[in-house]
């Protein structure tokens, strides 16, 4: 039965339409009656009914405003309107809002309201079956859109071979193979303020919104365009464009690469690259596409953001493709396990480091970078305690979707290095190195106090990384490493103060400082006073001249 709703303030207007006609013999159900505008927007949205026979003139809202927001949020919903007037401009109104009858109260009668209600029935059937058309359409349209995008990201990701000859059938079938190009847009994170250490939802909050603005702006450079997600590691995002005339994909990937980055900049703050392929004339080049796209993304790998421009000036053609070599490191696990056995920092870190020289110096396939991290990660890990380890090693799913976020070589290079320090740190731990390699850095700091000495000076005395070093001084001592420094040379300084000898400015160049206002500062921090300060708290007068 077809739901219907009354509406009018006048409750005897309401009994009259009630009673006008038997509703049950036209199939039909007074589900409810609203008293204003108010109240009757509130029972659509509550009871859903199928027909509103409404009254125009209604407290609260009038019966306009109930039909123009009802016909939005429930369009399927179809409205009879009464009035007491005959107003032409009334009636056009409430038909131009998809009224389908508009009634005069003083003429209402069982036949009109029939015919009426026979209307309304017509047409809420007809939205029903239109609502199921489109239904339908939007399901193909969106399925012809998923398999589409997901032939172009096969085609695209070499890891996914798809035949070329069914790809350019069902693209060609599109209209989408002539004059086309494609052009791969990464996405660097570590751009954000604090390295961009976002949780998994809020990067993917942001790569949906870095989506759209990419999106937008593709389709306001060219006419027919696709941007696709090839994974769910947030990282990168495919533009397929077509129909491009001669010369228009050259011509305005600049500008587009320009205004995106600009834009990207000012809003989601991410490092954006775009590279893009050479413009391709039909189906028979679309392998040569495939592979300009799988160009650029190595190429990616091994110049990160230094690659901006792809390896020629703007575009790739489908020829260029990054020689991959032997990176000459079968056995290295295994020389890794052996070191970590015999608990041998030294080689530990030596295998470590021919490894890091290895990917920094040869070209080669990102592939084989991530699987020699895997490789390496999944031979130590079990020989280890995981206690021992950094939060982002003892964890192996969060190491492992480290490795998988690995998207150039730099980075690729940074997570060996944190590795190698980590598995020294395990090591020196187990054996009791710690102590030897912190008290080796504070001999070299005290015996250095006259010169200036930095973080990485120390490292390197004691053949340790300065990041490395900094960690195992905050852990033993929970003190930063550079305010041991300060605080040794503060020493010094208050020992040269007592001698009175010296004056404050000699002795801030005896310890390293390039100027006496520097070395005030750094003095006045440690404690609490200038040297001038705690010259006079000794009673001691500063040397003559």
């Amino acid at each position: 039965m077809y739901r219907v709703l009354l509406a009018d303030d006048e409750p005897i207007i309401v009994s009259g339409v009630k009673y006008l006609i038997d509703w049950e013999r036209y199939d039909c159900q007074i589900i409810g009656s609203g008293g204003n505008g108010r109240e009757t927007l509130d029972l659509i949205r509550t009871r859903r009914p199928d027909i509103v026979v409404c009254d125009i003139d209604m407290p609260v809202l009038s019966g306009l405003e109930v039909l123009k927001t009802a016909s939005e949020e429930f369009p399927r919903t179809v409205f009879i309107m009464l009035t007491n007037y005959h107003d032409f401009e009334l009636a056009r109104e409430s038909l131009r809002c998809r009224a389908v009858e508009y009634l005069l109260k003083n003429q209402l009668s069982p036949e009109t309201l029939e015919k009426a209600l026979a209307v309304a029935k017509a047409e809420w059937e007809n939205r029903n079956k239109l609502d199921q058309v489109n239904l339908v359409n939007d399901y193909l349209e969106t399925n012809r859109q998923e398999v589409v995008g997901n032939t172009l990201i096969k085609l695209f990701e070499s890891s996914r071979a798809v035949p070329v000859r069914d790809a350019a059938a069902l693209l060609d079938g599109q209209g989408m193979l002539s004059g086309y190009a494609a052009a791969y847009i990464p996405l660097d994170f570590s751009a954000l303020p604090g390295g961009g250490r976002l949780s998994g939802e809020e990067t993917k909050r942001l790569f949906i919104w870095q989506k759209e603005i990419i999106l937008k702006m593709a389709r306001s450079f060219f006419q027919n365009t696709v941007v696709l997600e090839p994974d769910l590691l947030c990282q990168s995002l495919y533009l397929f464009c077509w129909d491009l005339a001669p010369g228009e994909w050259e011509k305005k990937l600049e500008l587009f690469r320009e205004k995106v980055c600009k834009t990207s900049a000012q809003i989601t703050r991410l490092g954006i690259t775009v590279l893009g392929t050479g413009c391709f004339r039909d189906g028979s080049e679309l392998e040569q596409c495939g592979a300009a796209v799988a160009a650029l993304r190595e190429w990616y790998y091994l110049m990160g953001s230094e690659g901006t421009s792809g390896p020629r000036e703007n575009t790739v053609s489908g020829r260029e493709k990054t020689e991959g070599k032997p990176l000459g490191l079968t056995g290295a696990a295994a020389q890794l396990a052996g070191a970590v056995r015999s608990r041998d920092s030294e080689e530990c870190r030596a295998v470590m480091d021919k490894v890091v020289r290895r990917i920094t110096e040869l070209p080669h396939e990102k592939i084989q970078a991530l699987w020699l991290c895997s490789e390496l990660y999944d031979t130590v890990r079990p020989l280890l305690p995981g206690d021992g380890w950094e939060d982002c090693f003892s964890d192996p799913q969060e190491a492992y979707r480290q490795i998988d976020r690995l998207a150039t070589r730099a980075e690729v290079v940074r997570w060996l290095e944190r590795m190698k320090d980590a598995l020294s740190s395990v090591i020196l731990n187990m054996s009791g190195g710690h102590t030897d390699i912190i008290e080796k850095a504070k001999q070299y700091v005290e015996a250095n106090t006259d010169r200036h000495i930095m973080l990485q000076d120390a490292a390197e005395h004691v053949g340790i990384s300065a990041g490395y070093l900094s960690t195992l001084f905050r852990k033993q001592y929970n003190q930063h490493f550079v305010d041991y420094i300060n605080q040794t040379k503060m020493n010094r300084a208050c020992s040269l103060i007592r001698q009175g000898k010296y004056r404050i400015y000699e002795i801030s160049y005896m310890l390293g400082y390039e100027n006496a206002y520097y070395f005030t500062r750094v003095f006045r921090r440690h404690l609490g006073m200038t040297p001038s300060e705690y010259q006079k708290s000794l009673g001691a007068e500063p040397p003559a001249e």
